[in-house]
């Protein structure tokens, strides 16, 4: 049996080895590949990617046949039960302003008090418009009132020149309604950050509110969070950076009237945060406020790429200290906080994703570069900066590098702009990728070639603790019209049942890989706005924490009860966070139940619940697998 169990270990790690190959590349070429640097600049109001040098991608990896034999069907190991996709805008509303974000967008809302309302919106530019000046681009608002069937367009916030909107619900403590917030040249003036609060939900009728500019210069780049009512005396909290060279740091304000136009904001107060979109704030049920950023390249050198967090219990008036939550160590990794950064809550924990990358403090990034998404919450065991996680890295989703031919990239790494949603109990972070799944990746477009990408789900049931193996959820049928899936979009809060949980993404799909506007020689990009609903059901994970205390060994305890009918408990300590993986045997050493399946788990001591209903009484094994740790017990089923 001893052998049996040896050979199936031996074909799982060959079988997992094959599905996280990644492109077929030399060792030659990915050292190049991940050579590559890029440094990030502002052109216009977005940021992109400068390749440095003229070292550009010179590999072509080719297009996935009919032969792969992948489907658009989920896989039957799938902790997802359902994935619908929706174009949300009309044949006339493609647009060809494909840079949804420069961070991680937050341009989907679903209404806690109305879950059938979910609002979204996207940046549109018609295709006779001058990318340079794209003078005609527009903010366009759309709704649904059943939960994504079906959308309807209600107007432009407003009609005159805007761009990168965040999308939440304002609550007025006796009816909710959206409220937008971007950056616009609305009521005259300089082009300046701006909150767009509608009449009645979906309406459409618009106030304008507005803290003005600052004496030296206009705050753009919105993000915002709303307090848990606007009865109280702060009702808006609005973030934003200024566009400048020589003058690298963002501001917040605070709204506590909002008639007449343009409402009653304090001044504004300046934080060590990086510019367009690396910063955002989150609200608890108790309506505490978290607020999340990453430190700057100019005025903060010896921070530079680090993340931090900060709370306010009295609804923005005044914020803790701040946290650094994660340290950028320019003398190992380089690994920086990058563009991708959210923040929820579930209850009163705080829970913050961001990407890392390898870096410079020069502002120049390797977007070739294996990089990874981490989780932080003060529920994790540990002290800041050291109790942050890795949740997806090359391992759970293959190498893929967010290359460019071109002498520009869309400040893209191969795993990137990661965003945050609760529903129910249950945590889900989206992100993207290059093409995958397995080794497969396609690199198109001429004359620039660029990186196809796809979006990605991972979950957590334990607020945080460990996460599901990642799942691809836009089309992976390799047989059809490769698409490019860019830019995810997480709604904060989901709509759930008693046995499902519902998550609600939006994302742009264009044919052309790249944005238009960083790759204009590969033609105009029509790039269609679309609703991603995805239903999960059970809970995702089942793996609760024991004890914060850190360990000083890896230990695999004997299950309890044993023997058991049908459930029992399996625990298990690590003395550092670990990629974890547990499976059932029979007495033939065949596997038999996946419990854990490459799951990132916190340190601490931690426990699992296996059900045995579908078993027939008799002895079997578990194997626990953390790293290079690996240990297997008996234990008996009597039914």
């Amino acid at each position: 049996m001893l052998k049996k169990l040896i050979l199936l270990v031996v074909v799982i790690v060959f079988a997992s080895n094959f599905v996280y190959a990644g492109p077929r590349l030399t060792p030659e070429q990915k050292s190049k590949i991940m050579s590559l640097q890029s440094k990030i600049t502002v052109r216009g109001d977005a940021v992109i990617g400068v390749n440095q040098g003229n070292n550009k991608f010179g590999y072509l990896f080719p297009r996935p046949t009919s032969k792969a034999q992948f489907t658009d069907k989920l896989p039957s190991n799938s902790w997802i039960s359902s994935i619908t996709r929706t174009i949300i805008n009309t044949t006339d509303q493609p647009s060809m302003y494909d840079l949804l974000s420069n961070g991680t967008p937050n341009c989907v809302a679903q209404n806690p008090s109305s879950p059938n309302f979910i609002h979204a919106a996207y940046m549109w530019d018609n295709l006779t418009d001058p990318v340079a000046g794209s003078t005609n681009r527009r903010v366009k608002y759309w709704k649904t009132t059943d939960k994504g069937t079906t959308w309807s367009f209600v107007a432009n916030v407003p009609d005159l020149r805007a761009g990168y909107c965040a999308v939440d619900i304002y609550n007025t403590g006796s009816a909710t309604k959206e409220i937008f917030c971007n950056h616009s040249a609305n009521g005259g003036g300089g082009v300046r950050a701006q909150c767009f609060l509608d009449a009645f939900e979906g309406l459409g009728s618009f106030t304008s509110v507005e803290p003005g500019d600052r004496s030296f210069n206009e705050i753009i780049w919105p993000r915002f969070v709303m307090t848990s009512s606007a009865v109280l005396t702060n009702k808006v909290i609005l973030m934003g950076s200024v566009n400048s060279t020589a003058f690298d740091s963002s501001f917040y304000s605070i709204c506590t009237a909002t008639t007449p136009e343009p409402g009653t904001w304090g001044q504004w107060q300046n934080f060590n945060g990086s510019t367009a979109e690396t910063y955002k704030m989150a609200r608890g049920a108790d309506g505490r406020i978290g607020f999340t950023w990453i430190a700057p390249d100019l005025n903060a050198p010896p921070d530079y790429g680090d993340v931090y967090f900060a709370e306010s219990t009295n609804n923005g008036t005044t914020f803790s200290a701040p946290v650094k939550i994660f340290h950028s160590n320019f003398t190992t990794d380089s690994l920086a906080g990058f563009r991708g950064l959210d923040i929820v809550y579930l209850g009163n924990s705080a829970k913050v994703v961001f990407e890392t990358i390898k870096q410079t403090q020069a502002n120049n990034f390797f977007p070739g570069f294996p990089n990874n998404i981490r989780f932080w919450s003060p529920s994790l065991p540990g002290t800041p900066p050291n109790n942050s996680i890795i949740i997806v890295d090359t391992t759970s989703v293959g190498y893929h590098p967010a290359i460019s031919g071109g002498s520009t990239n869309d400040a893209l790494a191969p795993i990137c702009r990661c965003g945050i949603g609760v529903s129910g109990s249950c945590l889900f972070v989206s992100f993207m990728t290059p093409f995958g799944p397995s080794g497969l990746s396609y690199i198109g477009g001429s004359p620039d070639s660029n990186s196809f990408n796809s979006v990605w789900l991972t979950a957590s049931g334990n607020g945080g603790s460990s996460w599901k193996a990642p799942q691809m959820i836009t089309p992976f049928d390799t047989t059809i019209t490769m698409k490019d899936w860019t830019y995810p979009s997480i709604s904060k809060w989901n709509d759930t049942t008693a046995t499902t949980y519902y998550v609600n993404i939006v994302s742009l799909m264009d044919s052309i890989p790249g944005s238009y506007y960083s790759h204009s020689g590969n033609g105009y990009a029509v790039s269609n706005f679309m609703f991603i609903r995805v239903a999960v059901s059970p809970i995702p994970i089942g793996i609760h924490g024991i004890s914060t205390e850190v360990p000083g060994n890896y230990s695999l305890y004997q299950n309890y009860p044993n023997p058991f009918n049908p459930t029992t408990n399996i625990r298990f300590a690590l003395p550092n966070a670990s990629t974890v993986s547990l499976k059932i045997y029979n007495v033939k050493g065949q596997l038999v139940e996946t419990v854990v399946n490459n799951e990132k788990v916190s340190a601490g001591v931690n426990e699992v619940k296996f059900n045995a209903s579908s078993l027939s009484s008799g002895i079997y094994f578990y194997t626990l697998q953390a790293d290079n740790y690996k240990e297997t017990k008996k234990m008996m089923l009597i039914k």
